[in-house]
């Protein structure tokens, strides 16, 4: 365990330092009245698992991680300690789901559908969550400061929390096709993880929730081996610019007839 600190703290110091390199300082809040407050400010809802009236939080069991930039917060990230008890997480999603949208008689999950992959997870673990980047900001390298950010937040729970054994969220699949399951640090992502008959409707009309949401999971196992990754500077930083450039130019010497740099 002493060894596993030693590595989270390292990649987390590493982290912190091109955060701060690029004019971004880090701010962990764990008030999530003021979470909501600020995300909503943003231009984003925040999603039904982080409200206070279905959160129960305790300034211990949840928290978000802002970087800001000019004293204004640009990318957000928050994280909730989850103990399952005897359940597994497709009983507790099933559970979080009609807790959330119940207030809507007509909707209606499908009773025959089950994602079977939220099985698995059980025990003690973390759900992250509402991801944003404030579209004021996006301009500025908002998806690779978003990237940075997420790696850092996987870092901190594994360090606030020492007894989690997995983090698990969700995405619409139009960010999974955006590559964002791996800028969120998901080593798992599994498509279809609801499938609802009747989509569940807010008192104005409008839906409260769609169709499409994908699965996404990191074991502990894993996130240390990213955060390794991090911490030897194997994902962010020169070597993964040498990485990059290393495999751009193996793209352009299989393309017949392209030019590479430098040969114009």
């Amino acid at each position: 365990m002493i060894e596993q600190k030693n590595l989270l703290l390292k990649a987390y110091s590493r982290l912190e330092t091109l955060i701060n390199a690029e004019g971004y300082t880090i701010r962990i809040e764990t008030n999530f009245e003021k979470i909501r407050e600020e995300i909503e400010a943003a231009g984003k809802e925040v999603s039904q698992h982080f409200w206070p009236m279905f959160f129960d939080y305790n300034f211990n069991n949840g928290f978000c991680t802002i970087l800001d930039y000019e004293g204004a917060g640009v990318a957000y990230l928050c994280y909730q300690r989850i103990d399952l008890g005897g359940m597994n997480f497709w009983d507790k999603h099933l559970q979080r789901l009609r807790q959330c949208f119940g207030r809507d008689e007509n909707a209606r999950l499908n009773a025959d559908w089950v994602c079977d992959p939220m099985k698995d997870y059980t025990g003690i673990g973390a759900y992250s969550g509402d991801a944003l980047t404030n579209p004021k900001w996006r301009s500025r390298g908002a998806k690779e400061m978003l990237e940075l950010g997420a790696a850092l937040s996987q870092v901190l729970a594994l360090l606030y929390w020492p007894e989690i054994e997995w983090i698990v969220g969700m995405a619409r699949e139009r960010d999974i096709k955006r590559g964002l399951g791996a800028i969120y640090g998901a080593t798992t992502t599994v498509p279809l993880a609801e499938v609802w008959d009747v989509l569940p409707r807010n008192a104005d009309g409008s839906l409260a929730r769609k169709n499409g949401y994908w699965f996404l999971a990191t074991r502990r196992e894993n996130a240390l081996f990213l955060a390794k990754c991090a911490e030897q500077g194997h994902l962010f930083g020169p070597s993964k610019i040498q990485l990059d450039t290393e495999v751009q130019l193996a793209k352009w010497a299989v393309v017949e007839g392209s030019s590479q740099p430098g040969n114009n």
